[in-house]
Order: structure tokens, then C-alpha cells, then sequence
């Protein structure tokens, strides 16, 4: 009996996951929203914030809540129709997991959630990004898409002819989870994300285009790749 009290108090070893901001914010900014999801899960999860690559090219749309500096993960031309710098940026992410990992999952909120999932499709698909291979990280576990883009009103992946071929074939096979606002402008586009992945958890709020606090879904998800310390 007391030799199986101890593995049943054994701590929860946290799970190590990288957290991208959105479009003109930064990690510290992500850090300060998702302050605001329950202790319990923090207990769970140990997030990294990185900054973007490139600094904001133009206003934040955040400005007049949180201080600068701000950042940006790529560009775009006017139409939405065509992407840049978001190689860099991939192979950027890449060389920082491989230095500062291993991560288990990834985490995204606006345009970080692009990234970051089309960072696990390139690994999953075997594609070069860069000059950096994500095939050679530690495979990742899980990805959190917080939400729709709104720097990419064509959908919520990166729909630019020079990547989008590795959301091809059939939904890949990682568990997902994606936050989904009734009133958020993207709503429809995050709904017809789900498509990609084969098996994605669907946490619906009545919010906007913002980050959400967490429920118990977030928590039941998060269970399922836990483990006791040994």
C-alpha cells in the first residue's frame, strides 16, 4: 500500500511547450494573456515565449493595452494572395527548439497559430523549410491553435503556393486543440482548419478574436500526455 501511496502522489512532470504570439505582439505580451488561465493548468504546462523574427513593420493593433517592442512572424502582399519571410521564420523556430528543447507541443495564438502548425505539418510531411528540417526535432506531441489569423483572411493556414501542399492528403495524425470564437470575424475559417488534423478537440466560446480562459477541456487535453516524474 505505501509503495503504491508514492507513485500515486508522484508530481506531474510539466509539459515543456512553445507558446508563439500573434501578429505585432511579442512572447512577453502572450505570457501576459495567458496569465490569465487557471493555476491548474500552469501547474500542467511550462511555457517558452519567443519572440518573432522580425520586428512590427507597421502600428499594433495592441498598443493602447500592452507596451512595445513588438514583432511579427512574416508579411504579406495586399490581397493575402502571396507570404514572405515566413521560411525564415520556420527555420528560425526550428534552430530554437533544437537548442532549447525538446518541446512536447506547440502553441499559437493568431498569427503564431499559423506557424506553429504549419511548423508540425512540414515535420510530419518531411519538408525542408529553411534550410532547417523539423523531421529532426523530437516529434511533436500536441499543438494548440488559440486562434484564427487575422492577417490571413483566406483561411487560418498558410495558403501561399510555395508551402501549402504539405496541409495535402490526409488529416494528420496529432491530437489538436483549437479555441473557436462565435463571434470572432475568422470564426468560419478556424472551423474549416479542423479539416487538416485527424483528431481535434473544438473548445467553442461566445468571445471575439481574443485569447479565452481555459475550461476543463483545456485540462482533460492536456491530461492525456502527462506523466508521473520517475
Amino acid at each position: 500500500m505505501g509503495a503504491e501511496a508514492e507513485v500515486s502522489q508522484a508530481p506531474v512532470k510539466k509539459l515543456r511547450v512553445l507558446a508563439l504570439h500573434g501578429f505585432r505582439t511579442s512572447g512577453a505580451i502572450l505570457q501576459k494573456q495567458l496569465s490569465r488561465w487557471s493555476p491548474s493548468v500552469h501547474e500542467l504546462v511550462e511555457l517558452t515565449f519567443l519572440d518573432g523574427l522580425f520586428p512590427a513593420t507597421g502600428e499594433s493593433d495592441v498598443k493602447a493595452i500592452f507596451e512595445g517592442p513588438y514583432f511579427e512572424w512574416m508579411q504579406h502582399n495586399g490581397d493575402w494572395s502571396e507570404y514572405y519571410n515566413y521560411e525564415q521564420s520556420l527555420a528560425y523556430i526550428v534552430d530554437y527548439m533544437e537548442k532549447k528543447g525538446p518541446f512536447v507541443g506547440i502553441l499559437g495564438f493568431c498569427q503564431g497559430a499559423i506557424l506553429g502548425g504549419c511548423l508540425l505539418a512540414c515535420q510530419i510531411k518531411k519538408r525542408v523549410v529553411g534550410g532547417k528540417s523539423p523531421a529532426d526535432l523530437p516529434p511533436i506531441r500536441f499543438y494548440i491553435s488559440l486562434r484564427a489569423s487575422a492577417a490571413l483572411r483566406r483561411g487560418t493556414y498558410l495558403n501561399d503556393k510555395g508551402i501549402k501542399d504539405v496541409y495535402s492528403g490526409d488529416p494528420m495524425d496529432v491530437p489538436t486543440l483549437h479555441f473557436i470564437g462565435a463571434n470572432d470575424e475568422f470564426n468560419m475559417p478556424s472551423v474549416e482548419y479542423l479539416q487538416f488534423w485527424k483528431y481535434p478537440t473544438e473548445l467553442h466560446h461566445r468571445s471575439g478574436h481574443r485569447i479565452e480562459k481555459t475550461s476543463s477541456k483545456v485540462m482533460a487535453f492536456l491530461k492525456r500526455f502527462t506523466s508521473p516524474q520517475s
